[in-house]
Order: structure tokens, then C-alpha cells, then sequence
């Protein structure tokens, strides 16, 4: 593999593994970040029995045990998740249907975690702070009903003892002193305020970096696989490895980039004029010989080929008479077979990345028995050149004249058999 080719094939690397990176990172924001899901809110809410001020006022011992707090906890995560809460809350909204609103409580901890969901982040929020506002609302009633009862029984002992200044200055002190405990009765803690949940919305980036990557592994690997078992010629090596070294003399040097040579520039017309050169050189060229050009396919490039050693062989040997055979691909003409055994040299043409190694292997078992043995070129072309080519006209074809005069017909195409093109 050249360094031109080797080049097309990092490049083919680096746009699948880009198209790979770029639908694994959708696909991975997609995954993380669902469309569908509805903003919510939370907060925290830490529960504990209010004061008795019924029993501060008669002395009565309350009963502290954590036995009752529980059950009191219990109790009041119920009535938070009734329905007769839920539809208080919605009436405070002054929403006509039931509002998403959800209570849950952290094992057997006093700690409540109460959550609603609502079409925005500030309506979830706002329900959450209405359920907190709602629930501290309903425990003030409960202390300024037992501070109504309490104030009825110190009425009632403040007339008992009206001949008792002592007692009525004791009963006078205990109610001062109930009154301002019931005005921070406790029995609800906020630990969390009401705040919006971010839910997945801050893990879409580590799902697109995730995800790319991802994509970008499956992509390349699922490329390699595909090269490795379309069993198509990807450099030298594998022609030397497919094909019987007793029928192969060797592989040409360099490779014949395709799309160079359809260029004009002066630049271009030099360098391929090298290319001709060298290619030829390393051919047996005797002054009667004959050089049959066979393509693995009709996509290698066989044409390409023969203009190029035709041009070479008619600068080196000018009218000495060396023929140049464009046989096309092995199948297409009938007297392919016949130009073989009449060639003093074949020259395989094969498309790397195009063409198969069991083409190669056709091309060498049609030419065992040719004494001189066969040689190969490798030809390459890259798909971007190859697509833009397909969309201007046959991107097989070379520009100069010269190479169109090389090429040889086909008996399925032109009504002709090949014939030889003489350097001269």
C-alpha cells in the first residue's frame, strides 16, 4: 500500500468513525435527555408531634416515646397522600382536576420528601410550596383549636379562683406561657425548600460523549470487518499471498492513481509521462514483444494502463513495432483467452479496494501456461474521487488523447474483437 493510498484509507477511517461519533452522540442526548419528561420538584420536610397545650395546662404527661412520634409520623404521611389533602391543594391552586403530587417517606425517618410534577419547573415548584404552605396551615388550625380549649378551662379557673389571688396569678402565668408556646408549636421542619429537579437534563452531555464514542468504535470496527471479509485487494501483499508465485514474476511499481490522470495541467501531464516510463521500464520489452493488458475487472483500469505503456514503448522504441494490448477484463471478449497465449508478456490490472482476490486468481489460472509469467499492476482511485467522477462522465477514462487511442473495443460494445495498439 502507497502512501497516496494509504492516506484515501485514513481518510475513509476518519469520515466513518465521524459519521459514527455523530449518531452515537445523538442517539446517547436522546437516551439521556427523553423528550417527554415532565418538569418536577422536591423538597424535604422533617415531621414531629405538635405541643400538647392541653397538657401543659392540667400537668398531664405527653407521651414522648419514639413509638408515638412514629406512629404520629405514619399518621400524617397518610393524610398528606389522601385524597382529602390532595383536593385541598388543588382548590388552593384553583385547578379543577387533581394536581400530580406525590409524599414519600425516607424509611422510618420523620423525613418526608414531597414531590409534584407540572408543565414548568415554577408550576412543579410552586405546587410543592403550596402542599408545604397548605400542610403548615392545617397545624396552626390544630394548636389554635387546642389554645380555644385551653383558654375555656382557664376561664373556668380563674372564676373558681376569684377569692384566691395566689391561684389567679398562677393560673395567669401558665396561660402567658401556653400562649407563647403556641405561637411556634413546631411538628414541621423544612430541610430541603421547594426547588426544581434537574433530572437527566445534566447527564445529556456524558450521554453524547458517550455515545460518540460508542458510535465511533462500533463504525470502525464494523469497517475493518467489512474490508477484511470482502476479500478485495487492499495492497501488494495480498496479491502476492493469493496468487501462485510460480505464475506471478512480481507486482509493478508504483500504483496508478486513477484520478491523476484525468487532469490537463502541464504538472500532471509530466508526472504521468514519469509514471508511463517507469511502468514500461520494468517490463520485458524486446523489439517484437507484445504486452497484453488484462484487467481483474472492467472497474481495475486495464486502459488506463495501456495508454501509459503505450505512450512509454513509443517514446523508447518509436516505430520498432511493440504492441500494447488492451484485453480488457477477463470475460468480456471472447479472444481474451487468444491475446493471452499470443502475448510475449501479460500484465495483470488490478483496482485496489475494487476488485477481488478470486478475480486476481482468475486472471493468473487463464495465464498459467504463458511462458513469460504474469505481472501485476494496482491501480487506486478514492471514493470521493471515484463519486465525483461518476458525476461528470465515465471516471475511468483518461483525459489525454493518447490514452483514448490505447484503448481497446469490446465485441459486446463495438461489434469488434480487441485488437493491438502498436507503439509506433
Amino acid at each position: 500500500m502507497t502512501r497516496s493510498s494509504a492516506n484515501a484509507w485514513l481518510v475513509t477511517m476518519t469520515v466513518v468513525a465521524l459519521v459514527g461519533v455523530a449518531v452515537g452522540a445523538a442517539l446517547g442526548t436522546a437516551l439521556y435527555h427523553p423528550q417527554d419528561e415532565a418538569p418536577t420538584a422536591s423538597a424535604q420536610i422533617r415531621l414531629a408531634p405538635p405541643v400538647d397545650l392541653m397538657a401543659m395546662a392540667t400537668g398531664a404527661s405527653a407521651d414522648q416515646s419514639a413509638t408515638s412520634a412514629a406512629d404520629y409520623v405514619t399518621g400524617e404521611v397518610a393524610y398528606l397522600s389522601g385524597q382529602g389533602f390532595a383536593q385541598a391543594l388543588a382548590t388552593r391552586l384553583r385547578k379543577s382536576g387533581p394536581v400530580d403530587f406525590t409524599v414519600t417517606q425516607n424509611a422510618t425517618s420523620p423525613v418526608v420528601t414531597l414531590m409534584a410534577t407540572g408543565a414548568t419547573p415554577a408550576e412543579a415548584t410552586r405546587i410543592v410550596r403550596s402542599a408545604i404552605d397548605l400542610y403548615a396551615t392545617g397545624l396552626r388550625s390544630r394548636v389554635d383549636e387546642q389554645l380555644a380549649s385551653v383558654s375555656e378551662a382557664f376561664k373556668r379557673w380563674t372564676a373558681e379562683a376569684a377569692r384566691d389571688p395566689g391561684r389567679r396569678g398562677q393560673i395567669a402565668a401558665l396561660r402567658a406561657n401556653i400562649e407563647l408556646q403556641a405561637t411556634r408549636p413546631g411538628g414541621l421542619d423544612v430541610l430541603a425548600p421547594p426547588s426544581a429537579d434537574e433530572h437527566s437534563d445534566t447527564h445529556w452531555p456524558f450521554g453524547a460523549v458517550f455515545g460518540g464514542l460508542l458510535g465511533g468504535v462500533l463504525a470502525l470496527a464494523v469497517l475493518t470487518g467489512h474490508r477484511s471479509r470482502s476479500g478485495r485487494v487492499r495492497s501488494a501483499f495480498d496479491v502476492v499471498d493469493a496468487v501462485d508465485p510460480a505464475a506471478l514474476q512480481g507486482v509493478i511499481a508504483p500504483e496508478v492513481g486513477l484520478a491523476r490522470l484525468r487532469r490537463t495541467d502541464a504538472e500532471s501531464q509530466t508526472a504521468r509521462m514519469h509514471l508511463a516510463r517507469t511502468l514500461f521500464a520494468q517490463c520485458a520489452a524486446p523489439a517484437d514483444a507484445r504486452i497484453v493488458v488484462v484487467g481483474a475487472s472492467a472497474r481495475s483500469g486495464s486502459a488506463q494502463v495501456a495508454a501509459l505503456l503505450r505512450d512509454a514503448a513509443a517514446e523508447a522504441h518509436g516505430d520498432d513495432g511493440i504492441v500494447i494490448v488492451d484485453a480488457g477484463a477477463l470475460g468480456e471478449s471472447a479472444s481474451t483467452t487468444a491475446e493471452i497465449a499470443a502475448a510475449t508478456e501479460v500484465v495483470l490490472v488490478a483496482r485496489l479496494n475494487v476488485d477481488t482476490v478470486d478475480s486476481l486468481s482468475a486472471v493468473v489460472a487463464a495465464a498459467r501456461t504463458h511462458p513469460g509469467g504474469v505481472k501485476a499492476v494496482l491501480t487506486f482511485q478514492p471514493w470521493w474521487a471515484a463519486r465525483s467522477s461518476r458525476a461528470g462522465g465515465d471516471g475511468l477514462e483518461p483525459v489525454s488523447p493518447e490514452a483514448e487511442s490505447a484503448t481497446v473495443g469490446d465485441p459486446e460494445r463495438n461489434g469488434s474483437a480487441p485488437h493491438p495498439v502498436a507503439a509506433h
